[in-house]
């Protein structure tokens, strides 16, 4: 096992908790939802031998305590933490891959940092306002909270996962066991309430900068599961990469496929990152 680092970093707001495991080039990765660093352990774990991997929770969630009340937070706040825990480690350009709400904010910070990026992996940002049918999603959106807000944080969760044709976790097959596995679950049921009362709505309303990202010195990857064909999080990379005017790319597995196909998806992760590397096309 790679040895693992674990650090508490300062910030505006809050205090970020982040891991590193492994050596070369730095490689961050971006959880999405109410999950947290433990999310990418085996993705990390297989990926160590090649990479400096960096994996944290985002604010509010888990061990990345919130130095005041929880408020909003905005992609803005949220690209700021992630450039934060990027330069603690490095002063050189590293790889990024985004899952889902992680997606989202590894464009802000590609957009805003594009010197500290040498390359974007977003797979399946949900990007609501790439949609034609935004109006019904942001409805859908709205809906969502009001349920959390009238019913409680398991009736929004469920709402929120059968919306974005996810299943909820108790019904899926649960991959193999991975470090902390139990407790990883616990505070992931816990962050819920925060995702739902202040990270679900602001992130919903994220629009990105394309013509910015599609002249920046990044290159932005845009991915999705091969099994997610037809679900929200897809149809927004999808819709993403159309506009970047780029190839969407196809990974192992669905929304979670780094979970359930860790193996292939870090072989893959290593291949896109090295084709790159060797077309001389990330800077």
């Amino acid at each position: 096992m790679p040895t693992l680092t674990r650090t508490i970093l300062e910030v505006p707001g809050a205090n970020l908790y982040y891991e590193t495991r492994g050596s070369g080039p730095c490689l961050l990765l971006i959880s999405g939802g109410p999950t947290d660093a433990d999310i990418f352990t085996a993705l990390a774990d297989a990926l160590a031998n090649r990479y400096t991997v960096i994996s944290y929770d985002t604010r509010g969630n888990s061990r990345s305590t919130l130095a005041g009340p929880p408020e909003d937070q905005s992609i803005d706040v949220e690209c700021e933490d992630a450039h934060a825990v990027l330069a603690a480690v490095t002063s050189e350009p590293a790889f990024v891959f985004g899952n889902s709400g992680g997606a989202i904010v590894g464009l802000a910070l590609a957009d805003r940092y594009p010197r500290q990026v040498r390359m974007l992996i977003a797979h399946e940002p949900p990007l609501i306002q790439l949609l034609p049918e935004r109006e019904q999603m942001h409805a859908h959106a709205r809906d969502v909270y009001d349920t959390y807000r009238e019913r409680g944080v398991r009736a929004g969760m469920a709402k929120f996962m059968a919306g974005a044709g996810l299943q909820q976790p108790d019904e899926r097959e649960r991959p193999a066991a991975q470090p902390q596995d139990a407790q990883a679950m616990v505070r992931f049921t816990s962050n819920a309430e925060h995702f739902l009362a202040h990270r679900f709505l602001p992130m919903g309303r994220y629009v990105p900068d394309i013509g910015r990202l599609r002249n920046a010195s990044t290159e932005i990857v845009v991915a999705a599961g091969e099994a997610s064909l037809g679900q929200f999080a897809y149809r927004a990379a999808a819709a993403l990469a159309g506009q970047l005017d780029t190839e969407l790319v196809t990974f192992p597995g669905d929304h979670g496929g780094f979970l359930s196909h860790t193996a292939q998806f870090a072989e893959y992760l290593h291949r896109t990152i090295e084709r790159s590397q060797v077309s001389g096309r990330a800077r």
